[in-house]
C-alpha cells in the first residue's frame, strides 16, 4: 500500500487547522496524536463534502472504520501554523477503501497519510460490502 502522491479523487475536499498549543508537544511541535485527530475532522468533512454529513451517516448505522495507517511526516509542523489538508479517496474492492490525505503549511508537504477503510454497521458490528450510495463517491 503506497500513499497516493496525486489526486486520486475527482472532487477533492479541503480543511484548514491552525496548530494550537494544546495540539503540541515539548518540542513545540504538533504532536503525531493530535495529527490523527486533525486528520479524522478533515475525513469528517470530506464526507461530507461526498454528500455523506456526519449525522447521514449515524442516522444510517453504517459508517467508515479504520482498518490500517500508513503515516510520513515529512517535516515538523509548529505550533500556530495555518495547515491545509487535502482529502481524496480511492475504491479499492467492494469491501475496502482508501482515504489519502496530505498536509502542508504554505504549499509544503509536512504530512501524508493513507487510511485504508472498511464499512461497519452498527447493527451487525461487522463490516459490509459498500452500497451503492457509498461507491458513487469513487
Amino acid at each position: 500500500m503506497g500513499v497516493a502522491s496525486e489526486d486520486v479523487f475527482t472532487r477533492p475536499s479541503q480543511f484548514f487547522y491552525q496548530v494550537v498549543a494544546g495540539d503540541c508537544d515539548k518540542y513545540n511541535h504538533l504532536n503525531h496524536a493530535s495529527s490523527f485527530q486533525i486528520l479524522e475532522r478533515a475525513r469528517w468533512k470530506a464526507l461530507g463534502d461526498w454528500d455523506h454529513p456526519e449525522d447521514e451517516v449515524i442516522k444510517s448505522g453504517i459508517g467508515p472504520v479504520i482498518i490500517s495507517i500508513k503515516a510520513e511526516f515529512r517535516k515538523e509542523i509548529r505550533m500556530n501554523e495555518s495547515l491545509e489538508v487535502f482529502t481524496h479517496a480511492e475504491l479499492l474492492n467492494r469491501r475496502f477503501f482508501y482515504i489519502h490525505q496530505r498536509v502542508e503549511v504554505n504549499k509544503i508537504l509536512r504530512l501524508r497519510a493513507t487510511f485504508k477503510h472498511g464499512l461497519f454497521s452498527l447493527d451487525t458490528r461487522s463490516l459490509v460490502l459498500i452500497p451503492e450510495s457509498w461507491s458513487r463517491i469513487f
